[in-house]
C-alpha cells in the first residue's frame, strides 16, 4: 500500500475502531479447559472452538471439542454473529488468521489461542475489516507482530495487534468495496 490514501480515507490504529464487548472491554481472550476429544454435538452441549474453526474469512463452527460436564462453561467467552476472530497462537502459518463470524450456534467458547472483537455497526463495516485483515499488506504487519522462539509456536499479543495500522474508508465505501469483493468471490 503506498502512503497516500484516497480523499476522506485516514490511516487509524485498530484499537481505535474497536467497539466495547459487553464487559467493556474490546479484545476478549478465550480459555483453554482440557476439553474431550470430540465436538459437541447439539446446541445443549458447549464447545470449545479449534483454532481450525477459524480459516482465511470463513468460520467453521464444527470445528470444536466438547466441555466436559464436571466444568462450568464460561458464557462471557460465548461467540456471537458479527464477531471478529483472529487466531493468536499456534505456528507461523495459523497465528494471525482472521475471520468475520457470519453465523454460529449457540454455546461455542473462544479458546485461549484466539481473540475476538468487534466494530461499530454506526461507523465501521465489519467485512471490510475483515477483508482489510486478509490482504498481504495487513498479514505482513500482522505477522512481524508474532513472538516466540521458533516457528512451530508463536504468539500474536494485545500489546503488540491492537496499534495494527488500518486504511479507513468512509463508511459508505466501505460497504461498497466489502460487497464488491464478496459478490467477486461468490463467482
Amino acid at each position: 500500500m503506498t502512503d497516500e490514501l484516497p480523499l476522506g480515507w485516514v490511516m487509524a490504529p485498530l484499537e481505535s475502531l474497536l467497539a466495547p464487548l459487553e464487559d467493556g472491554r474490546t479484545l476478549h481472550q478465550g480459555w483453554s479447559p482440557q476439553c474431550e476429544k470430540g465436538p459437541a454435538d447439539s446446541e445443549d452441549e458447549w464447545g470449545v472452538l479449534k483454532t481450525t474453526a477459524i480459516q482465511p474469512g470463513l468460520f467453521l463452527p464444527e470445528h470444536n471439542k466438547k466441555l466436559p460436564p464436571i466444568l462450568s462453561p464460561r458464557p462471557h467467552h460465548e461467540v456471537k454473529d458479527g464477531d471478529l476472530l483472529i487466531t493468536c497462537a499456534g505456528p507461523r502459518v495459523r497465528c494471525g488468521i482472521p475471520c468475520l463470524v457470519r453465523g454460529t450456534r449457540p454455546r461455542l467458547m473462544l479458546s485461549g489461542k484466539m481473540y475476538r472483537f468487534r466494530v461499530s455497526d454506526e461507523h465501521f463495516d465489519a467485512r471490510y475489516l475483515e477483508k482489510y485483515l486478509l490482504t498481504h499488506t495487513a498479514q505482513v504487519a500482522i505477522d512481524a507482530m508474532k513472538t516466540g522462539g521458533s516457528d512451530s509456536g508463536l504468539n500474536l499479543t494485545h500489546d503488540r495487534f491492537k496499534p495494527l495500522p488500518v486504511p479507513v474508508a468512509p463508511l459508505n465505501e466501505q460497504r461498497r468495496i466489502a460487497s464488491k469483493i464478496d459478490e467477486l468471490f461468490s463467482r
